[in-house]
């Protein structure tokens, strides 16, 4: 009997100025249990000492491939990761986290066994003071293999947007031409609710598979500013005129235009402008249909804020989310 080959899984890690955790981000890749890997680092540009970090691990281990291009961001980043990879898999990894050591065992057997075009894996966030684990999901490991199973679960049952700790079949991306906006704020939105969900069929839940992402650092996703404004009311645009999505929000109550909505109040509340104030709180009275009908907690907050007077809400919205750390 002809032994059969395990699938090549591609490690996607676009690296920018993250000296301080690159290190042991790549180390806990090499530590995987799972070894037929091919780790691309996508060096984006970077001002410090990462080229010469990814370089040099390169010549430790002939599955490290290293891809030194002009900075494009992240998006560009981890579009040219997957345009250069050749496994059967792609699993994205931001190179400030890590990965326990038998992460993508975990994740590709599951995939394999039960046919799964996407895995989610269980995440912990780590603070720089404890470490919690993200707990949307409420169920143990668990397939979804209907069209209607699969929206359920990113739109309701588990609604982190990011692309990392995801496992995804690369003829998926491929063949409908997903990729990321390149210069998007907030790129994972799109590129998963618009690109990704609707074309694919099966998805899973491993809830032994750890990501641990860094949190409470410095990062471009956590500042705010005008640019970081006007792109979550966009992303908000793109994904409400898409009657087929937003019909399957209502259906399952989901809260992710709402957490749009609630990035867009708080950017408008932090920046002060006196007419982005104006605009998002018309936004949100706009939407009380959406807001009403989703369970999230930040939809509920944002629909009893819309009926009070704006300096009001605003002054609220303040206090209850706290003051903004860069």
């Amino acid at each position: 009997m002809q032994k059969v080959e395990p699938s090549l899984v591609s490690v996607i890690i676009p690296v920018y100025k993250v000296e301080e955790y690159l290190s042991a981000c790549i180390e806990s890749v090499l530590r995987q249990t799972y070894k037929n890997l091919e780790i691309i680092l996508v060096d984006d540009g970077s001002p410090d000492k990462c080229p010469e970090i990814c370089d040099a691990y390169a010549k430790k281990d002939n599955r490290i491939h290293v891809i030194h291009k002009e900075n494009g961001g992240l998006s560009d980043a981890r579009n040219v990761g997957v345009n250069n990879a050749t496994g059967e898999f792609i699993y994205f990894l931001d190179s400030d986290d890590w990965v326990n050591d038998i992460a993508i065992e975990q994740m590709i057997s599951f995939a394999i066994h039960n046919n799964l075009d996407v895995v989610e894996g269980k995440l912990l966030f780590v603070y720089p003071d404890k470490t919690l684990p993200y707990s949307d999901f409420a169920g143990e490991t668990a397939v979804f293999l209907t069209r209607d199973e699969v929206y359920e679960f990113f739109l309701k049952l588990y609604t982190r947007t990011n692309a990392c700790h995801k496992l995804i079949r690369k003829s998926i991306l491929l063949e409908n031409n997903i990729s990321f906006k390149k210069g998007q704020i907030s790129e994972d939105f799109l590129w998963l609710y618009e690109g990704l969900l609707p074309n694919i069929n099966s998805c899973g839940f491993n809830s032994k598979a750890l990501y641990f992402y860094r949190k409470g650092i410095s990062s471009v996703s956590s500042s705010i500013s005008e640019r970081h404004y006007k792109s979550y009311i966009d992303i908000f645009n793109i994904l409400k005129s898409d009657s087929c999505f937003y019909e399957r929000c209502l259906t399952f109550k989901s809260g992710i235009l709402a957490t749009l909505l609630f990035e867009e109040i708080k950017q408008a509340s932090y920046l002060g402008s006196t007419d982005f104030k104006k605009k998002s709180f018309f936004r949100i009275k706009e939407n009380r249909k959406l807001l009403n009908i989703s369970q999230s907690k930040r939809a509920k907050f944002l629909y009893l804020l819309s009926f009070l007077p704006i300096s009001i809400a605003y002054k609220i919205f303040t206090i209850i989310v706290g003051g903004y750390k860069k």
